[in-house]
């Protein structure tokens, strides 16, 4: 666990690198400990920082192991975060229905577990997709309904996002 807080630290100084060896190596030690929950944590970080590091194939297969891994357990909330994850990966690759689909699917599950700032972050991101499809209607849909959760939660992070995102589509 002190390598994955340790890559977690590098990651968020930026030094790439570094954070990659320190999960690499909490990696290694709970797949000999079979250590499952561990390794979904360290899975979806991994991800995350290769994906910092726009290399997109090897963030999506970390990704793609974090939900095999969660599914296998039946873990809703890390089912929510991978698929959340595997939409933003679809997004930035420009396959914006597939993101979609993935974003769907995340807010079901959030939905499913009342994680309410997790499903707020998902419909702001969905909004987006609808929006790079032209459905603008659908994209205002799911912008109101991340601002109402956002607000009900009274998460300054989840309105703003969701503002953001509304600003953009009047702009549009």
């Amino acid at each position: 666990r002190a390598h994955e807080l340790l890559g977690i630290i590098s990651a968020s100084e930026g030094n790439t690198t570094e954070a990659l060896d320190h999960m690499y190596t909490a990696l290694s030690i709970f797949e000999q400990h079979d250590l499952v929950i561990a390794m979904v944590k360290v899975c979806g970080n991994l991800g995350a920082v290769h994906a910092s590091r726009s290399e997109n194939a090897i963030a999506n297969t970390y990704l793609r192991r974090t939900l095999d891994l969660a599914e296998r357990m039946g873990n809703l909330p890390n089912m929510a975060f991978a698929t959340g994850n595997l939409g933003e990966m679809a997004s930035r690759s420009g396959n914006v229905v597939e993101a979609e689909s993935w974003f769907r699917r995340s807010i079901a599950i959030s939905e499913r577990t009342n994680e309410r700032e997790h499903t707020s972050w998902c419909n702001v991101a969905l909004a987006v997709a609808l929006q790079d499809q032209g459905n603008i209607t659908g994209a205002g849909e799911s912008i109101y309904r991340a601002l109402t959760l956002a607000r009900s939660i009274k998460s300054a992070r989840c309105i703003g996002a969701a503002l953001v995102a509304l600003a953009d589509l009047r702009v549009t």
